[in-house]
C-alpha cells in the first residue's frame, strides 16, 4: 500500500469526489477528514491509499498541478509516515536545532 497527501481541495470536495478522481489510475481507499469539525469544514487536504505504488506514481504524475473542483490546484506528493512518541520528539528536537 502506498498513500499519497493531496492538498488543495476545496472544502466542497467529498471523499466520493475524491475516489471519482483517482479510481482511473487503480485500486484507492480515501481518507479526508471529517466533513466538520466543530463547526467548520475540513482543511483542504487529505490522504489516498492506493494498492498499487506504480498506480499512485501515475496519479501523482498525471495530476499534480491540476486546477480541480473550485478553481484549486491540486498538490499531490507521497505521504510521509506518522511519528509518534520518541520519534517525534527527536524529530522536533532536530528541527528546533537542539
Amino acid at each position: 500500500m502506498v498513500t499519497l497527501f493531496v492538498n488543495g481541495l476545496a472544502s466542497s470536495v467529498t471523499a466520493t469526489d475524491v475516489r471519482d478522481l483517482l479510481s482511473p489510475f487503480g485500486e484507492v481507499e480515501i481518507a479526508l477528514p471529517p466533513d466538520r469539525i466543530h463547526g467548520r469544514p475540513h482543511r483542504g487536504f487529505g490522504f489516498a491509499k492506493f494498492a498499487n505504488a506504480d498506480a499512485a506514481g501515475q496519479a501523482m504524475k498525471d495530476l499534480d498541478g491540476v486546477t480541480w473542483h473550485g478553481g484549486r490546484v491540486l498538490r499531490l506528493e507521497f505521504a510521509r509516515p506518522l511519528l509518534i512518541g520518541p520519534a517525534r520528539r527527536a524529530r522536533c528536537a532536530v528541527h528546533r536545532g537542539r
